[in-house]
């Protein structure tokens, strides 16, 4: 089972425990690498170790590293991969101007959501690393600025690129604070990077992670594998959620399943909800989503 790396451990910023800065003393970009947001995924530590053993290839501005959730890394358990992915509450729902601001209720994680908010005031890249319960695609999911286009051409092109059209999840992911959100300049993503606990997944975020960070000028190129195939282009734009205890879907959901406009997709009571762009692809869908919960995103499918 994976641990802190020590540098990180024993580490503050500001004040913040279990974050590390990396300062090259030359002006540039200040780029935060985000881990274990979900305390369950220990992908980005993989990414996290990478950038250690090539600091010293640091070229210009500055680098954070950041365990986000520490209690909920402590929570794991070898038996149940799901076990500490977080004690009280999701610590990706957290991010709206009225939580970190002390609206709502009070919780482990909501505490050191408000304290870790000062790290990605001034970040010009926010690298958040997830993985996934199941086998299924590799995912980068980004606001479309001007900045995010630029770094996007630089990263493995053999994960689904998906574009969101605006804030679409309850409470708003990291991503989707407004600073990130509104500024050309700044790059945020969400990169699923594979299965739980594999070492595919680990190796992915550190290639990931070292792709951006190159692109932004902040570390040396590394080479960069050749990939087979190159993933499919999609912007979401709309969040799909449970009006009832009663809805289902049609069949069972599957990754990047692509429906023609109209075809059902789901029933919510006696609502049929149907697909709504010409190429509808079904993403990160729930199977039992409680009402008022999401259910998953749907986005149009660009890639010819």
């Amino acid at each position: 089972m994976a641990n802190l790396p020590p540098a990180l451990r024993n580490a503050q910023v500001d004040g913040i425990r279990c974050a590390l800065r990396l300062d090259s003393g030359r002006p540039g970009p200040h780029a935060v690498v985000v881990a274990l947001l979900h305390g369950n995924e220990i992908c980005g530590l993989g990414a996290i170790r990478a950038v250690l053993a090539r600091r010293a290839s640091l070229l210009c501005g500055r680098l954070t590293l950041l365990a986000a959730n520490p209690e909920g890394f402590r929570a794991r358990r070898p038996d149940q991969p799901q076990a500490g992915r977080f004690v009280e509450e999701d610590m990706n729902r957290l991010w709206s101007p009225d939580r970190l601001g002390g609206g709502g209720p009070d919780s482990i994680e909501m505490r050191r959501a408000r304290e870790i908010a000062p790290l990605f005031a001034d970040a010009d890249l926010v690298l958040d690393l997830h993985s996934m319960a199941t086998p299924g695609p590799r995912l980068l999911m980004f606001h479309d600025t001007r900045a995010a286009r630029e770094i996007l051409a630089a990263l493995p092109a053999d994960a689904h690129r998906i574009r969101f059209g605006g804030p679409l999840h309850d409470g708003r992911l990291l991503v989707e604070q407004p600073m990130l959100l509104g500024d050309p300049r700044r790059a945020a993503f969400v990169v699923e990077c594979g299965q739980h606990r594999t070492a595919a997944a680990s190796a992915y975020a550190a290639r990931v992670t070292l792709a951006a960070l190159a692109a932004i000028g902040v570390l040396a190129h590394t080479d960069t594998p050749a990939t087979r195939r190159r993933g499919l282009d999609l912007k979401a734009t709309r969040m799909l959620r449970a009006g009832t205890d009663a809805f289902r879907f049609l069949d069972p959901p599957v990754a990047l399943r692509v429906f023609a406009r109209g075809t059902p997709i789901a029933e919510d009571g006696s609502r049929v909800i149907r697909a709504p762009f010409a190429r509808t692809a079904l993403l990160l869908a729930r199977a039992r989503p409680r009402r008022g919960g999401e259910a998953g995103l749907l986005a149009e499918l660009l890639t010819d």
